[in-house]
């Protein structure tokens, strides 16, 4: 399935996949690959899972499931107990997008479940803070392969006294919220521009894009995402 030049926003789903869920391969055949999805354009921002144990606010991809993101926006999104933004069981290539801003207990933006692979090329995750063990709650960024261009924040190290770093993607106008504030209308109210001083600014690979058929002159700009990748800025027009 494609998605392109949309917005999924004010979505809820009880268990997992308050904006998408994906489905992976059925049984055990993995290899099927039921699931192959393909975001570019897009913005999944202020969804939510509403179980005590939810998952994947923004996107769930299930096991076996393959996704592929370019110039995204997740941003805004919870779940209760993992993957605010994205909890992965299969995997996802993302190229040009932001992860931040999302809400859960562990892996605020991405939690990648363990044995699966989440890759990031020229983009922006905001707090990627514990790994597949949930005890143990570090080593974060570890759980994610990056190139030099992506910034991934973790809230937890490594160690007890590892630095701690996480990504502020500068919105123009963003505001956390809480479970109960939560409503289909909340995202309405934001503005995901990037500010100037936003470290997203010039972090999009221009060549990476255009390898996976991302035609510049078919851009629509969001004011709830959708970046530019030359400058790597959310507007809206």
């Amino acid at each position: 399935m494609t998605i392109g030049n949309s917005v999924i926003a004010g979505n809820r789903a009880a268990q997992a996949g308050g904006g998408i869920y994906n489905q992976g391969g059925e049984g055990s055949n993995q290899d099927q690959h039921d699931g192959w999805l393909y975001l570019i354009n897009t913005s999944i921002i202020g969804n939510v899972v509403t179980s005590e144990n939810g998952v994947g606010g923004g996107l769930y991809n299930e096991d076996g499931g393959v996704a592929t993101m370019v110039n995204v926006t997740v941003a805004g999104n919870t779940a209760d107990y993992s993957g605010g933004g994205i909890e992965n069981g299969g995997l996802i290539s993302m190229y040009n997008s932001i992860v931040a801003g999302n809400i859960a207990k562990y892996g605020a933006d991405v939690y990648t479940e363990s044995g699966n692979t989440t890759n990031a090329s020229s983009s922006l995750i905001g707090d990627e803070s514990r790994n597949s063990n949930l005890l143990a709650q570090r080593g974060g960024a570890d759980t994610i392969n990056y190139d030099g261009k992506s910034v991934i924040g973790k809230s937890a190290g490594d160690s007890a006294d590892s630095p701690v770093t996480t990504y502020d993607p500068k919105f123009v106008a963003y505001r956390a919220y809480d479970m109960a504030d939560w409503s289909t209308e909340l995202w309405k109210n934001w503005n995901l521009r990037l500010n100037a001083d936003s470290p997203a600014v010039d972090l999009g690979n221009t060549y990476t894009a255009a390898n996976l058929d991302y035609n510049e002159g078919n851009v629509r700009a969001y004011r709830y995402g959708a970046l530019h990748m030359n400058r790597f800025y959310t507007t809206f027009s």
